[in-house]
């Protein structure tokens, strides 16, 4: 984790003693805080055991679960870098979410769907449609302060250029 990223980015290139020699302070700019590395694990520990939960619930039979199972295992995808698989995962999550009405859930999936494809580097097209399609769903669902933060997000610049007169 953090010394690695101190090799990578601070002292690959550097010989080995001299990077013996760089100062505490130095490493510890690129690391992670200790308390943030515990939290983000513990958080990741409380959404497998979130995960699990709802899992049981739908072998029970209950048929709510099934999008936030879809959604959460999505997520975890993404955070490996899994980005094909999380691809299909957010998918099956909108397509469930639609099935059952659910509008918010479309969105929030389609916005997760939009920066995974940007983090796979899918074509203009593709990031256009998924955009667009968040603004329609969380406009359909009024949530008006959502779609002027997309419109203000790096992606509306990126795929709507503002026009030049």
């Amino acid at each position: 984790g953090g010394l690695c990223c101190y090799i990578v980015y601070g002292g690959a290139a550097e010989p080995k003693s001299k990077r013996r020699r760089s100062s505490r302070l130095q490493r510890r700019r690129h690391q992670q805080p200790q308390s943030q590395r515990r939290q983000m694990k513990q958080y990741a520990r409380t959404a497998q055991k979130c995960l699990k939960q709802l899992q049981t619930w739908e072998s029970n039979g209950s048929p709510n679960c099934r999008y936030a199972i879809r959604f959460l295992e999505a997520e975890n995808e993404a955070i490996k870098g899994h980005f094909d698989k999380a691809t299909r995962l957010y998918r099956e999550a909108i397509g469930v979410a639609k099935q059952a009405g659910w509008i918010h859930f479309q969105a929030l999936a389609n916005e997760r769907l939009l920066a995974c494809h940007s983090k796979r580097g899918d074509d203009a097209e593709e990031l256009r449609l998924r955009y667009d399609e968040c603004i329609r769903l969380y406009t359909l669902w009024e949530a008006d302060a959502k779609v002027e933060q997309l419109r203000k997000s790096s992606f509306a610049n990126l795929l709507h250029p503002p026009a030049r007169g």
